[in-house]
């Protein structure tokens, strides 16, 4: 049986929340380094202030300033400037190992920024390399909701993502799979099942089914879905931690519905969009994506 174990924990001030920038976490490499993150891997995120909990998946933050921590995209609505939040990674291991006897934990908000490799080293060779990471695989990136449906006058039973086919396989999104949808527009999280739409279709529909029938008005702090919004429907798979470190990963798909991030590093502040612009570059490159398939 596997079970959870914990590989890292980072407490730390955000340094940095647009909605401009490309979804995900971007960290400092310096805390990357000491505490063993890897570009691309699933974190925990969860803000003291408010107590509002989200995940998503690492940018490593290369030659950005010292104890950097930028949220991006969506995950900008749930945090400020200069709030306290709690990093955390997490494994899948069948036995216990070097990992879980020895999770890697800084506390910058106390400890500070600028000695976390001084003070901690790098991981061992073998630290957790057998563990299971949940590791980003694909997105959609930033298409518009064409139609929000709920409710049963409208016969929506079961809540799903329905997606043009084209862009659900450009981004590696299977039909039946389980994906994080996030509202850029507001901040709105769900996990939801992809169903493909004809392709060509443009179709970008969230059913909320009977069980939600506060899709479009939301509820408590849930700000609901409207037509127009942006999102971004993301997957994850597991991979073992060597396989990563060996180059074993396989590319991360995107699909880019309507536009294109930055090309040049120089064209935002943390690095966050060309890092994206890269993994996608070498997804194409590899054959598996076609740039000339991408409508900008």
């Amino acid at each position: 049986m596997q079970r959870s174990v914990l590989l890292t924990e980072l407490r730390v001030k955000v340094t940095g929340a647009s909605v401009d920038y490309v979804g995900s976490i971007t960290i400092h490499e310096e805390f990357c380094d000491a505490l063993g993150l890897l570009e691309r891997q699933m974190v925990h995120i969860r803000n003291e202030r408010t107590g509002v909990d989200l995940w998503t998946y690492v940018i490593r933050g290369d030659n950005t300033p010292a104890g950097t921590v930028c949220l991006n995209g969506a995950a900008a609505h749930l945090v400020q400037v200069g709030d306290v939040v709690s990093i955390t990674a997490h494994g899948l291991a069948t036995t216990m190992t070097e990992a879980s006897d020895n999770p890697r934990q800084w506390d910058a908000v106390r400890n500070g920024v600028t000695q976390v490799v001084a003070r901690m080293g790098k991981p061992s060779v073998t630290w957790a390399d057998n563990v299971m990471l949940e590791y980003a695989r694909g997105k959609v990136h930033r298409p518009r909701v064409t139609e929000v449906v709920s409710g049963e006058e409208n016969n929506v039973i079961f809540p799903g993502l329905i997606l043009d086919s084209a862009w659900a396989q450009e981004g590696g999104l299977c039909h039946g799979e389980s994906v994080h949808v996030v509202s850029v527009t507001n901040g709105q999280r769900d996990i939801l099942t992809v169903r493909h739409a004809p392709k060509g279709s443009q179709q970008c529909a969230i059913h909320m089914g009977q069980a939600n029938q506060f899709a479009t008005q939301g509820y408590g702090s849930r700000p609901g879905y409207q037509a127009g919004d942006i999102i971004i429907a993301m997957n994850y798979g597991y991979i073992s931690r060597a396989d990563v470190l060996k180059g074993k990963a396989p590319s991360m798909k995107i699909c880019f519905p309507f536009e294109r991030p930055a090309e040049n590093p120089a064209d935002d502040d943390f690095g966050a969009k060309s890092k994206l612009y890269q993994l996608w570059d070498k997804s194409a490159n590899n054959g598996n994506n076609n740039k000339s398939k991408v409508t900008l």
